[in-house]
């Protein structure tokens, strides 16, 4: 996912370079907020004499973003309206349930957190019945990703967070509300890098990030 992700940010901005700086644009901040739902993480706990296999399980969480951007008005079919923007995004999901190797599954307690500080690039197309546009696009950055207080019903297992590259492809829809003020609708994909942590008795355990978001935003388009 990684790997798409840079590819759109990368093709649609070297196909656009050219009439971008011919084209002054205008700055915009906006604001999204919305559930997020995360996979089932895997873990591998490197343990003596064999490692132990570990998957948490997740409640539906929330998310929220802002971001500042600069969108530039285009004649192309595919791409009317082309934006650069930088984002800063949170989202928490509390663990329900630990299912540990040999052992069976536990309750489980605290929460999985990803703040992630992302540059995105979105092409958005005219939907004439809709009034507005629809948009599609993807970003890349760096991600935070904690296990805050995570226990289960036998005991506390980490307090951890690890700096990773973090990655989100999206679609929606956005529509004016006047000339100076949008609300979207959109689905994200999120994901990072393996990050690595440690266990509360010291041996260390990899886990994962993949999660599905659906957000409202608001956009005002600044003078």
């Amino acid at each position: 996912m990684l790997v798409r992700s840079l590819g759109v940010v990368a093709v649609v901005v070297g196909l656009l370079w050219g009439p971008l700086e011919a084209n002054a644009g205008n700055w915009y901040i906006n604001a999204t907020a919305g559930a997020t739902w995360l996979e089932d993480s895997d873990s591998t706990l490197d343990t003596i004499p064999i490692d132990t296999e570990i998957s948490t399980d997740f409640d539906t969480g929330f998310e929220v973003s802002g971001a500042v951007g600069h969108a530039w008005n285009f004649e192309y079919p595919l791409c009317s309206l082309f934006r650069l923007e930088g984002e800063i995004s949170y989202r928490e999901n509390d663990i329900d349930t630990v299912d540990v190797e040999n052992v069976g599954e536990l309750s489980g307690d605290g929460d999985m957190s990803a703040l992630g500080f992302l540059g995105n690039a979105w092409c958005e197309i005219p939907f004439l019945s809709l009034g507005g546009t629809i948009y599609g696009g993807g970003g890349v950055g760096y991600t935070n990703v904690s296990f805050n207080d995570a226990a289960t019903s036998r005991g506390k297992f980490a307090d951890d967070d690890d700096w990773v590259v973090g990655y989100q492809l999206g679609i929606g829809i956005r529509k004016p509300i006047n000339p100076d003020l949008n609300l979207s609708l959109g689905y994200r994909y999120f994901g990072t890098g393996d990050p690595d942590f440690k266990h509360e008795i010291g041996a260390p355990f990899d886990a994962e990030y993949d999660s599905h978001n659906i957000d409202v935003g608001i956009q005002f388009d600044l003078p």
